[in-house]
């Protein structure tokens, strides 16, 4: 699986991976065209922060902390996935 935040930002140079990405190897998924589900899993929603805009960035970045807090019970996954949530906030914001 290969990540972008829209299609447009798919390099163009795909011929390296042409043999990967025709057999099914790799798939490309792009981030904005994911569906916003209110109930979609942790690990979903925190990828669908980086398509938020600055404004709604910081509100879904408190809930999804929140999540965190109340459906992770490990104490070392739940602090990395703070640490991502907040990282990935940093980076919206200063885009």
């Amino acid at each position: 699986m290969v990540l972008f935040a829209t299609q447009s930002l798919e390099p163009k140079g795909l011929a390296p991976y042409r043999t990967h990405l025709d057999a099914g190897l790799v798939r490309p998924f792009y981030l904005d065209q994911l569906p916003a589900l209110a109930d979609a899993p942790l690990e979903l929603s925190i990828l669908c922060l980086i398509r938020e805009t600055e404004s709604q960035a910081p509100l879904l970045a408190r809930a999804l902390i929140g999540r965190a807090r109340q459906e992770i019970r490990d104490d070392a996954l739940r602090a990395d996935l703070i640490e991502l949530i907040e990282t990935v906030i940093t980076k919206v914001l200063q885009s």
